[in-house]
C-alpha cells in the first residue's frame, strides 16, 4: 500500500513480503508433511525477487542475492522433507538426477574438436 502511493518508498515491498509470507507459512503448517520452513525461506526469496524486478528508477542487482540463497535453501528444505518424497515431483526427482548423472558421464566421452 505504501509503495502503491509513493514510489520512492520502494523498500516498503520488503516488511510487505516478509508479513505474507508468514501469513503463507500459518496457513501451510496447519496441514501435515509440507516443510513449513520451505515455505519461508521461498517466501522471501519471492519476496527479493519481486524487488528486483520493480522498476525502482535504478539498476539494483543486490535483491537478487538474498533471493538466490534463500531460493537454495528453501529448495533444500523441501528437497529434505518426507512431504516432497511422497508426492509425484518426488518420484519424478531420482530420475531427473540418474538422467543428468547420465548426462555428464555421456559429456565425458564425446571428442571435442
Amino acid at each position: 500500500m505504501v509503495y502503491i502511493l509513493r514510489r520512492e518508498f520502494w523498500w516498503a515491498v520488503i516488511p510487505a513480503g516478509v508479513m505474507f509470507t508468514l501469513a503463507l507459512v500459518a496457513w501451510v503448517a496447519q496441514y501435515n508433511g509440507f516443510a513449513s520452513g520451505a515455505t519461508f525461506f521461498l517466501g522471501l526469496a519471492a519476496t527479493f525477487a519481486v524487488l528486483g524486478l520493480m522498476p525502482i528508477g535504478r539498476n539494483e542487482k543486490w535483491p537478487w542475492i538474498p533471493a538466490g540463497i534463500c531460493a537454495v535453501f528453501g529448495t533444500l528444505l523441501m528437497l529434505g522433507s518426507g512431504a516432497f518424497l511422497q508426492t509425484a515431483a518426488g518420484l519424478i526427482w531420482p530420475v531427473i538426477l540418474v538422467l543428468g548423472g547420465g548426462f555428464l558421464i555421456a559429456r565425458t566421452f564425446i571428442k571435442k574438436d
